[in-house]
């Protein structure tokens, strides 16, 4: 069974020959720079490491290493964006949304340093501002070449993401307080802007699969809706100010195209999985397992007919210090709670950070293999 089939056959809620493995997919399942550093290192490999993300100082794995780590997915993403705009110095930058990220020196990530709509009072304030362009041609830079040759020329499961988050937008826009406060006391301010976020989205979306539609095999969206410890906003005012958004942006996608929407979101995902599986979400991502109600076993339980997992290996403790036999455990265990009957890959939860050795990331592959046979 090829990489392709395997993926295809899993999100089907079939049971494949092995366990599908994801590295360096998406931005979730990705390596942070200086952790990617360290594992070319490791594995005899030089050359300049390609940047996925500038904001999560995340890196794009190389063609070389995905194949020595016989990882059979692959990365579908935008073209070239707008080059950032260094605003003072190497430690900012300005996005094509007009967010500044700052990284302080001790520090992996950049953080949001001004948040350009956060003294926005009016809906009118909004409809003012200066949006990016979705129509930008070089977001689509050479797609249709690079999703036909992927599908064409190799047998790997094709991944596609674009960036279309729309409450994680909106707040890095206004700022997280702003839009708690809005949507108790600037409602109307607060859906202005999740339609022009929307609209945005939905253009991009088109744009991307006109060229890439029947070529991928799951598309990946994702709003960071949950905290360690929960939900991060009430069931019903996820119902009322995100999901009818979240809602359209993802019917668009199933009705143009027969890849597997995989949702992303960090946290206690619990609460809002039911919420999720009705707008068309067909596998969740990361699976926060340390976090409040993210058991696996309760979660294939209860949801594992509607929805696939993908994640699941602990990287808050096991990854960077669990010893061999711990790591072992981990991935049999999550293995035997989410792999029976199809509807798991296998991955970290979220990009694994700088504190995992090279050691840590090839024994979790080890044990993948070993324990991933049907």
């Amino acid at each position: 069974m090829n990489p392709r089939e395997r993926l295809v056959k899993t999100l089907n809620h079939q049971e494949p020959d092995i366990v599908p493995i994801d590295i360096g997919s998406v931005g979730a399942t990705t390596l942070l720079i200086p952790t990617y550093e360290n594992l070319k290192q490791q594995l005899g490999f030089n050359g300049p490491i390609k940047i996925m993300s500038p904001e999560f100082y995340l890196a794009m794995i190389d063609e070389e290493v995905l194949q020595k780590l016989q990882i059979g997915l692959r990365s579908l993403r935008l073209g070239k964006p707008p080059v950032a705009k260094k605003v003072q110095g190497e430690d900012y930058f300005t996005n094509e949304w007009g967010v500044t990220y700052y990284k302080p020196s001790s520090g992996y990530y950049y953080d949001i340093s001004k948040f350009p709509l956060a003294g926005a009072s009016s809906p009118e304030d909004i409809e003012k501002y200066h949006f990016p362009d979705p129509s930008d041609p070089s977001l689509y830079e050479d797609l249709e070449d690079r999703a036909s040759s992927l599908f064409y020329n190799t047998e790997y499961a094709i991944i596609a993401e674009t960036g279309n988050s729309i409450f994680e937008q909106a707040w890095y826009l206004r700022g997280l307080e702003n839009i708690f406060n809005d949507m108790c006391f600037n409602k109307k301010l607060l859906h202005t802007l999740l339609r022009k976020i929307t609209d945005i989205n939905l253009e991009k979306t088109k744009r991307f699969l006109d060229k890439a539609a029947n070529f991928i095999q799951v598309y990946f969206v994702g709003d960071d809706l949950a905290s360690q410890n929960g939900s991060l906003i009430s069931v019903p005012m996820y119902r009322e100010f995100i999901k009818p958004y979240q809602g359209e942006l993802y019917a668009y996608i199933k009705k143009r195209t027969d890849a597997k929407i995989a949702y992303h979101s960090c946290g206690s995902l619990y609460q809002l999985i039911p919420e999720l599986i009705q707008i068309g979400v067909e596998v969740i991502n990361p699976v926060q397992v340390s976090a409040k109600n993210m058991d696996t076993t309760i979660l294939k339980r209860e949801f594992g007919k509607d929805i696939s997992f993908w994640g699941a290996i602990d990287t808050q403790k096991v990854l960077p210090f669990g010893t061999e036999k711990e790591i072992a455990y981990e991935v049999k265990k999550r293995i035997d709670d989410l792999a029976p009957g199809g509807g798991y890959v296998l991955a970290s939860v979220h990009a694994i950070q700088p504190d995992v050795s090279p050691k840590n990331i090839m024994l979790m592959l080890q044990y993948a293999e070993e324990y991933g046979k049907y």
